[in-house]
C-alpha cells in the first residue's frame, strides 16, 4: 500500500482518491514502485490508453512522471503532474 505523504500545488480534493494506492493497482505510481522504473505519461490520450481508470478520474489535459524512490528498500514514488498547456520554457 502506498500512502500520500505530501501534496503541493493542488487542492486536497483532487488528490483524495490517491491518498492510498494498492501496490497492485493499475496506476502510474504503483507501476513505478512495483517495476522500479520511471513511468512517463505525455498527455491525456496516452493516459487513456495506458491507465484508463486514472484517465477517467483525471479528465484534464495533463502530463505526469512517476519515479520510484529507492535505496536499500523501496520507499515509494515521487509523482509530478503538470498541465499539457504549460509552455515549454
Amino acid at each position: 500500500m502506498l500512502s500520500l505523504d505530501a501534496l503541493y500545488g493542488a487542492p486536497v480534493e483532487l488528490a483524495e482518491p490517491w491518498t492510498h494506492v494498492s501496490m497492485t493497482a493499475p496506476a502510474p505510481v504503483a507501476d513505478a514502485v512495483r517495476e522500479e522504473r520511471m513511468v512517463w505519461v505525455g498527455g491525456q490520450s496516452e493516459m487513456a490508453r495506458s491507465y484508463p481508470r486514472t484517465a477517467m478520474a483525471l479528465p484534464y489535459p495533463l502530463a505526469l512522471a512517476a519515479a520510484p524512490v529507492t535505496g536499500v528498500r523501496r520507499w515509494g514514488a515521487l509523482l509530478l503532474m503538470w498541465p499539457t498547456t504549460r509552455p515549454r520554457t
